[in-house]
């Protein structure tokens, strides 16, 4: 009699936890999961007083990875449902053209240091994406997949389907960056000792795209225009340049 209401009670835990592991996976459980979790990072970012170290994109990453990893939270359904905040990337390419707009008047104020600046940035990103493919030694749709990692996501997405790569190790190497940069830049101004707020906004945007934009709004009013600037030059001339990088077939990884 004992062993019986053992199995019963065994059972009934079994489909207790049945039914708790399908309302996690439930499509808006999931949702209000990634903005649960995004915005107890940045509430605890703000309670340190903006510590770099608690970034939210990099902490929210760890912690989903974690709850799919060993919360029962199915992946599959879990990228199914953040769909509706993921569809958002795309109206923010368009977006970009108003950061442009904004920045006409740097570009008219500064037009030699800000295109130069533009014009080494993308080149620079882009030879050091050949030369970490190369040093690596990557191949194929994984090597094409590093190209795109300092421009935004919408944009890295863009380039990936010109030049064919991993769409979501694409948007890693991007948000790894932006991560990055966000931590480092201030800490290498300062090393470097470059203090004029453009300069800081733009290298933050050019470099680290909207997590460097982040940072750089945090810096200042100026630095945080300049950021946003150059997230929207930056990522133009970046499809130019993969585009007549492809058709003279002068990037090996192309």
């Amino acid at each position: 009699m004992h062993e019986k209401s053992e199995r019963l009670s065994w059972a009934s835990e079994g489909m207790m936890m049945e039914k708790l592991i399908k309302i996690i996976n439930e499509p808006l459980v999931l949702v209000g999961l990634t903005i649960a979790v995004y915005l107890a990072v940045r509430w605890m970012q703000r309670k340190a007083k903006g510590l770099a170290l608690l970034n939210s994109t990099l902490w929210g990453g760890i912690i989903i990875i974690f709850l799919v990893q060993y919360g029962k939270v199915d992946f599959t359904e879990y990228m199914l449902a953040n769909k509706t905040i993921t569809f958002f990337l795309w109206p923010m390419t368009i977006a970009l053209g108003y950061s442009m707009y904004e920045g006409w008047e740097l570009i008219k104020r500064y037009p030699i240091p800000l295109l130069v600046s533009t014009f080494v940035a993308v080149i620079s990103a882009l030879s050091l994406a050949q030369l970490g493919i190369m040093a690596v030694g990557l191949e194929g749709l994984v090597a094409h997949s590093v190209v795109p990692k300092s421009v935004t996501s919408p944009i890295g997405l863009l380039i990936i389907d010109r030049i064919g790569g991993i769409g979501e190790l694409a948007v890693f190497g991007i948000i790894w960056a932006g991560v990055v940069g966000n931590l480092f830049g201030p800490f290498l101004f300062k090393i470097l000792k470059i203090e004029t707020p453009l300069a800081q906004g733009y290298a933050l945007g050019a470099v680290a795209h909207v997590l460097g934009m982040a940072r750089a709004t945090e810096m200042g009013k100026e630095q945080g225009a300049a950021a946003s600037a150059s997230i929207g030059f930056t990522g133009l001339l970046t499809i130019v340049a993969v585009e007549v990088l492809l058709r003279l077939n002068i990037m090996a990884v192309l």
